[in-house]
């Protein structure tokens, strides 16, 4: 938390130590007369407007007249001058500091900048292929990576289906080695309390060559569930009991194949109904 970063002990030998020793046992390097949050612990001394106002005891921390209470719940870019707090897309930041004004994306945490190059505390939209534009207005998320689903870009930290068995049209194409993911809206517990534990979901891929191996990991990277081609069937399933704690993607694995590059057309379902396998007609 901003304000709170461990003090290291350093010996003074003022007759008046610093206040913020004093209050976290500690003795530092910042005299009262030097302080600027004299009531209040700040070994920092951070101050992001550099109005001489500490972060750790400034409400208004950009200095545009709009205060700031905790994590910035009032002011919708607490470090970033926007004294209007307009917000096109009412996603709870200003555009001033949103790097999709327009594309609602909530956001819970902020990175912390780099205040020695001037670069203050901005909001952490996920920015995939590191091109500058956040992946909720980029046209390519995946940057060289083409990857659609029902028309749309696939963006690798929105889910974009729904658990309910209808089927969805993905368009990727890649090169051996290459991954596309997307998030799966599944969790079990408070988040999302109508999927009991448990219960079974089946996601059933038709339409792709051998040549790409689907699997559903989690979070952490873990392998739930992972298919490859069966001889004589049209279609993969890939069936798996999501537990508690944990958040799921489906990944596509471009394996190794003589074509420098390809494209996959595809059918992703995803829900709780356990689907028939077609057999190929021969």
């Amino acid at each position: 938390m901003r304000g709170q970063s461990p003090a290291h002990a350093v010996e003074t030998g003022s007759a008046q130590p610093a206040k913020e020793g004093a209050q976290a046992g500690v003795a530092t390097a910042v005299p009262d007369s030097l302080d600027n949050c004299g009531d209040d612990p700040n070994p920092d001394q951070a101050d992001a407007d550099g109005d001489g106002e500490g972060d750790a005891c400034e409400v208004d921390l950009d200095g545009d007249g709009v205060t700031s209470g905790m994590f910035g719940e009032v002011d919708n870019c607490p470090f970033t001058l926007n004294s209007d707090q307009a917000d096109a897309d009412e996603d709870g930041l200003g555009d001033a500091c949103d790097g999709c004004p327009e594309d609602g994306e909530y956001v819970d945490s902020w990175l912390a900048g780099i205040p020695e190059l001037g670069i203050p505390p901005h909001p952490n939209q996920h920015d995939s292929d590191e091109d500058g534009a956040p992946d909720s207005c980029d046209d390519t998320p995946l940057g060289d990576l083409f990857a659609t689903i029902d028309g749309l870009p696939l963006r690798p930290h929105e889910p974009t289906m729904d658990v309910d068995d209808v089927p969805h049209r993905l368009v990727i194409s890649g090169r051996p080695g290459d991954v596309v993911t997307t998030p799966l809206p599944i969790c079990v517990g408070r988040d999302c309390p109508e999927w009991r534990s448990n219960d079974p979901v089946y996601l059933t891929i038709r339409g792709m060559s051998g040549n790409v191996v689907p699997r559903i990991a989690d979070d952490t990277g873990r392998a739930w569930a992972v298919s490859r081609r069966p001889t004589g069937l049209r279609e993969r399933v890939l069936r798996f009991i999501p537990q508690a704690g944990f958040r799921y993607r489906l990944e596509l694995l471009f394996g190794p194949s003589s074509n420098p590059e390809w494209s996959e057309v595809i059918d992703v379902t995803l829900g709780p109904t356990e689907p028939q396998e077609t057999p190929i007609p021969q």
